[in-house]
């Protein structure tokens, strides 16, 4: 199957963020695909909280002015550094609901498979074209965690120097000190407004090369691995995890690969809060074969390994996560063959 086509049809489909209706059709044109190969794709719909990227903006200004107006009101910074902390805690959780969904596609019988000993292999891609904030992306860099963790330690510090200051402690070397967690506020301010008014990109290569690669395992199955297709975003794989978790389904049963556009390579870590490893059985059977990096987004392969399952992201065009990811299936696949 040629990935081009695919993408090339979900790329005319304008505004895909997530929650949103272009979303939702690019879902329906992936999971009419499927049907067309033989498959039963099933559509779950999740209502999850958007991104809060405003809010946060917003939170970290606030954490900038406590900074400032603690120098001289030490208790009326403290106060606000305060609120801004429990503001960073509290506005994740507020917000009205809006509609996601993922779409499904399970194994299928196929011969040379052994539906006793088959691992699942779920493929999983996103529907939505939002693209990776500039901050993630030199954070990951750099090895350093995701813009939230890294405002919640600022304003926990500026919270601690306040509360310092309302001693009556003062001087050159507080002030210095400070001066790095009000940096990582400020650093914040932009960092969030460049993601809140970020608009969706034209990305397709993920979800084509998904079903480019079940078309071709589907041609030439593996034998240890039943392969499955996932499309959904990191808070619909959340709400799907918990799901197969509830109906039995172990970590040693499933390997989740992530597919998505981007410079050809696989991510060893991802996550925007704390940052997860991603399965270093799945890294080891990439390493050395292309370019390894870390990742600071929030993603399905996160989400994945937020419990523990095997899971690991690669990323290229459409044609190279085909090879890519075909390379990687045939490595696990003698490798489940020499331990199961």
């Amino acid at each position: 199957m040629d990935p081009k086509p695919i993408a090339d049809e979900l790329r005319a489909i304008e505004g895909r963020g997530p929650c949103t209706d272009a979303e939702r059709r690019a879902a329906r044109a992936i999971a009419r695909r499927l049907r067309e190969m033989g498959r039963r794709p099933r559509t779950q719909t999740v209502w999850v909280r958007p991104g809060n990227d405003g809010a946060l903006a917003a939170i970290s200004a606030l954490g900038v002015a406590a900074s400032v107006v603690s120098v001289d009101h030490a208790e009326t910074g403290l106060w606000m550094a305060a609120a801004a902390l429990a503001a960073l805690v509290i506005v994740p959780l507020l917000g009205s609901r809006r509609a996601t969904q993922w779409v499904w596609a399970p194994a299928t019988a196929t011969k040379g498979s052994d539906p006793i000993v088959a691992v699942r292999l779920l493929l999983t891609c996103r529907a939505d074209a939002q693209p990776a904030p500039l901050a993630e992306r030199a954070l990951a860099r750099v090895g350093l965690p995701g813009p939230r963790a890294l405002l919640a330690l600022a304003l926990a510090a500026l919270v601690a120097f306040a509360a310092v200051r309302t001693g009556g402690t003062g001087g050159t070397a507080l002030g210095a000190g400070q001066l790095v967690p009000t940096a990582v506020c400020i650093a914040a301010v932009g960092a969030f407004l460049d993601a809140w008014v970020a608009r969706p990109g034209d990305v397709a290569a993920g979800p084509a090369a998904a079903l480019a690669v079940l078309a071709a395992l589907d041609r030439s199955p593996p034998t240890r691995l039943s392969p499955e297709i996932l499309v959904a975003g990191p808070k619909s794989m959340r709400a799907f995890v918990r799901a197969e978790r509830k109906a039995g389904t172990n970590a040693t049963d499933v390997a989740v690969v992530e597919l998505r556009e981007g410079r050809a390579g696989f991510l060893r870590s991802d996550g925007s809060l704390v940052p997860q490893r991603l399965h270093p059985r799945l890294v080891g059977l990439l390493r050395g074969a292309t370019p390894a990096r870390r990742g600071r987004s929030q993603s399905p392969a996160s989400a994945a390994r937020a419990v523990r399952w095997p899971a690991i992201a690669l990323e290229g065009s459409a044609d190279e996560l085909v090879e890519l990811t075909l390379g990687l299936v045939a490595a696990l696949d003698r490798d489940l063959a020499q331990t199961r």
